[in-house]
């Protein structure tokens, strides 16, 4: 930055050189070193930011080949026949035989399947967001800097202005730089005061943090290795032993009760990993019914868990299930065991039937004539 000096009744000769005094020289040597780091910090931000926006735009192409990719396997899934029409030696407009590649193709390229298609621009999106990742931490340290550096020109700036002013003014006032100087010097205290007040503000929030955290980690390493406890677990292990043996004396047929299990994720039963699905017997789905609901009773019995202690069952011998499931079924639900427990069988059976089958049992029977609900009587 130069110094310009107007000289109204002198005149200065082409061969004399104007010398600046030395505080003076050495404030603009100084602004020109910080002004040529700003300039270079400033450049190096503008090639951070347009590489961000780069990995943004590979990203969102990334994100749109994957999609259509997936889309494509799942047409396959469906059943979809229509292949990838690549590298046929055709011109897709006039139909011409035409080479595919600039390069002698002497040996057969593999294209790679639609899976290591998904595979591979997984794999690519995740190199990407780490470098995404990495480029958002060098972009907010660039600006930092880069503040930083502006605050520092505008401050030896004003020092440069002061320093002229001082030497036209009187010598008998205050030297304007110095007072300058201390101004600065106040600014820059006060803002280093409330630097370290914010400092020992999060020092004091981290070490909150940090019993948190502390805390967090005590309670994980005293959970047990799996996502259930000892006493879930054997409450589960009860659950899928009671549901197989009562499927075993009701005559389940379509698979082995053996094969059939609880699931730990949400408690249904399932058949070598997937939802249970009797394709052949619906008699069958019947009687896993029976079995789930009441091995759901009889677990929270001897567990103490929060069933009600009410089973409701509405016609529960449908798809024609055998009436000696049936018979078993009932005597079943009559058991001493479930005596504290409410039972409650809506059927439509004939009243010797359901004697006969439950001959040798206590229970309640309820016979009622006619439709259970009816209007009532009007009052008179």
């Amino acid at each position: 930055m130069d110094l310009i000096i107007h000289l109204t009744l002198l005149e200065v000769p082409s061969n004399v050189q104007l010398v600046l005094p030395s505080p003076l020289r050495a404030v603009q040597e100084r602004v020109a070193q910080r002004e040529f780091a700003l300039q270079r910090n400033f450049d190096d931000l503008q090639s951070e930011e347009r590489q961000s926006h780069s990995i943004s735009e590979r990203l969102a192409a990334l994100a749109e080949d994957l999609r259509q990719y997936q889309d494509t396997k799942r047409l396959q899934s469906f059943g979809s026949q229509q292949g990838l029409n690549l590298g046929e030696g055709n011109c897709p407009t006039c139909h011409q035989s035409i080479t595919d590649s600039l390069l002698p193709q002497d040996t057969l390229q593999q294209v790679m399947t639609v899976e290591e298609n998904i595979d591979f621009i997984k794999a690519q999106i995740a190199v990407f967001q780490t470098m995404e990742r990495d480029n958002v931490r060098i972009v907010a340290a660039k600006r930092s800097q880069v503040a930083a550096l502006r605050e520092e020109v505008s401050e030896l700036r004003e020092r440069v202005r002061s320093v002229r002013t001082s030497l036209i003014s009187d010598a008998r006032l205050p030297s304007i730089a110095a007072l300058q100087e201390r101004v600065n010097l106040e600014t820059r205290i006060k803002r280093g005061e409330r630097t370290q007040q914010e400092f020992e503000t999060l020092l004091i929030r981290l070490g909150e943090t940090s019993g948190s955290w502390r805390d967090v980690e005590s309670r994980l390493a005293a959970l047990p290795p799996g996502d259930l406890t000892e006493t879930d677990e054997n409450k589960l292990k009860t659950l899928e032993r009671s549901f197989r043996n009562q499927l075993r004396t009701y005559g389940l047929s379509s698979t082995s009760p053996d094969t059939l299990a609880v699931s730990r994720e949400n408690y249904k039963p399932i058949h070598e990993g997937f939802d249970i699905e009797f394709n052949n017997s619906a008699s069958d789905l019947i009687r896993t019914l029976w079995a789930y609901y009441t091995a759901l009773l009889e677990t929270s019995v001897a567990f103490g868990g929060n069933h009600p202690g009410l089973l409701i069952l509405d016609e529960p011998r449908q798809q024609s299930t055998a009436r000696q499931s049936f018979g078993t079924f009932l005597r079943h639900l009559a058991d001493p065991s479930l005596a504290a427990q409410q039972v409650i069988v809506a059927t439509s059976e004939e009243d010797a039937v359901l004697k006969t089958l439950l001959e040798g049992q206590t229970f309640q029977y309820i016979d009622f004539e006619g439709k259970i609900l009816r209007r009532l009587p009007e009052s008179g």
